[in-house]
């Protein structure tokens, strides 16, 4: 084994960068365990759908508040501020 990875370790590491980066993002991964996920918490795929979609809702209101304050932030600072 030691010999494999020493034989050709820029050719190794080109393969777990395109193993890395040529998947897809949380689908993929999803995708790939979700037979285990419905299995270890005993839940149905619509139940799962629910979470999955709640979690997304939640998650892009927090993005929405904090890019809300950034803005607010950014508009006081270069509109009103103006470095005095």
């Amino acid at each position: 084994m030691k010999k494999f990875f020493l034989h050709d370790p820029n050719l190794l590491l080109y393969g777990f960068a395109m193993v890395f980066f040529a998947s897809y993002g949380q689908t993929f991964y999803i995708a790939l365990f979700n037979d285990d996920i419905l299995n270890i918490y005993k839940i149905t795929d619509g139940e799962f759908g629910l979470v999955y979609a709640l979690l997304l809702a939640l998650v892009f209101i927090l993005f929405s508040i904090i890019f809300f304050i950034f803005f607010l932030f950014y508009f006081y600072y270069v509109f009103l501020d103006r470095g005095l």
